[in-house]
Order: C-alpha cells, then sequence, then structure tokens
C-alpha cells in the first residue's frame, strides 16, 4: 500500500471537503455510468418541459433512460403531457408504450393527463396501450385514487368526448359519475351515462336526489328522463 504521509492525508480530506470524489471511484465504470444517464435525465425533463423536440429525439438516439422517473415519480411520457408538449409525447410513446402503465407517485397514469391535456388522438392511442397490454378478462385500474380517475376529470372539464372514449374503454369503473355531471351542469355528459351507463341508471332509481339536481340546473328534458327511468325501475 501506497504511503502517502501527512500531507497527503491532509490533501485528500481537504478535496472532500470541496465536493471532490476520489479518482479511483469516479473513474469506475458504474460510476460514469450513473453520471452520464443522470446528466441526460436532467437534459431529457429540460427539454420536455421547454417543447424542444429535436434535444428530445437527440437524447433518446443517445439512451436517454425513458424508465426513469421525474417529478411526482412522473414518467417521461407523462411529464410531457403535464407540460402540454404533444408532439414529444406522441415520440416518447413511440419509443416507449409499455410507460402507459406507470402510476405516478399521486395516483395517477400517462391517461390522467392525457385527459387534462385534451388530445382527443393522443388519448386514443393511450387507451390503445392501455387496453393491449391489459391481462385478459380483467379490467384495467386507471387510477390509483379517486381524485386521479381520468373519467372523473373528463366529465368535470366537460369534455363528452373523452367520457365517451373512457367509458367505452371498460377500464376500472369509477364511483358516482352520474352525481358528477349533474353537480358541474354537464347535461350531455348526464345523457350519455343515462343512457349508457347501468350504475347510473341505478343510481337514479334508487335515489330521488338525482331529480332536485336536474332541476336545479334547468335540465327539464333531463328531468322527463330522470321520471322515465324511475317509473321503468
Amino acid at each position: 500500500m501506497a504511503h502517502y504521509g501527512l500531507r497527503g492525508c491532509l490533501l485528500a480530506a481537504w478535496l472532500l471537503m470541496a465536493g471532490f470524489a476520489p479518482l479511483a471511484l469516479a473513474d469506475t465504470p458504474a460510476a460514469q455510468t450513473a453520471v452520464v444517464q443522470a446528466s441526460l435525465k436532467q437534459r431529457l425533463a429540460q427539454a420536455i418541459e421547454q417543447g424542444d423536440r429535436n434535444t428530445v429525439q437527440h437524447l433518446l438516439q443517445q439512451g436517454a433512460p425513458l424508465d426513469t422517473r421525474f417529478n411526482d415519480q412522473q414518467t417521461a411520457l407523462s411529464l410531457a403531457l403535464a407540460a402540454q408538449q404533444p408532439a414529444i409525447a406522441n415520440d416518447l410513446l413511440d419509443t416507449a408504450p409499455e410507460t402507459v402503465l406507470s402510476f405516478s407517485k399521486s395516483g395517477q397514469r400517462s391517461l390522467y393527463y392525457a385527459v387534462h391535456l385534451g388530445d382527443q388522438a393522443l388519448l386514443e392511442r393511450i387507451l390503445q396501450h392501455l387496453v393491449q397490454q391489459a391481462p385478459a378478462d380483467t379490467a384495467l385500474p386507471a387510477y390509483n385514487k379517486q381524485t386521479a380517475c381520468p373519467i372523473r376529470l373528463a366529465i368535470s372539464q366537460g369534455d363528452l368526448a373523452a367520457t365517451q372514449k373512457l367509458y367505452q374503454a371498460a377500464l376500472e369503473p369509477c364511483p358516482e359519475l352520474l352525481d358528477l355531471a349533474l353537480s358541474k351542469a354537464q347535461k350531455p355528459i348526464a345523457y350519455y351515462l343515462l343512457a349508457t351507463d347501468e350504475a347510473s341508471q341505478q343510481a337514479v332509481a334508487d335515489n330521488s336526489h338525482f331529480m332536485q339536481q336536474a332541476t336545479s340546473i334547468g335540465g327539464l328534458a333531463l328531468l322527463a328522463f330522470l321520471v322515465l327511468l324511475l317509473r321503468r325501475s
């Protein structure tokens, strides 16, 4: 073992205190790979948030880690959707479609961010990938918490097209959809749910408070529809 003496020890201690890593550790392949990956991750996040599609594509070619997590444990795809960058989101979906299955720390999938973005074509692509990767004869969980339920977000935003796509995809059901549609005065969505959703129809038959909600938003036609359902139940 080499003997560095007191001066050598003092110099090494000073370098460590100044933030310099020992050369022997910094030069290992694993350490170098970790440094490169961390740099790529940081640059990828910045490029996504800035909408720099060319840089994102360049970083993907360099091997930027798409299975890494960013803020709130988001995937790169979710980060692009949250940053309202649909073109970049499509590129990431082409490169790593399996990331649509990943949840963020707060229980949201990329599907939730796609609904918030409002890009119907992109939403449909993500839904297709989700359905393709779902286990056979199993309702695919779309969320971990009720607050992150994509179809509830679509209803709150008054997005009928997204609501229809999400409902038809037969994902794991979210609770109290009709109640939400009426409370948000989303009459077209309420009509759709009443015509297609058995849980909503049963809720009307079991609880007359929906009549009051329909009246409060001026939905006289909707009220008549509710009455008809009640009489048939």
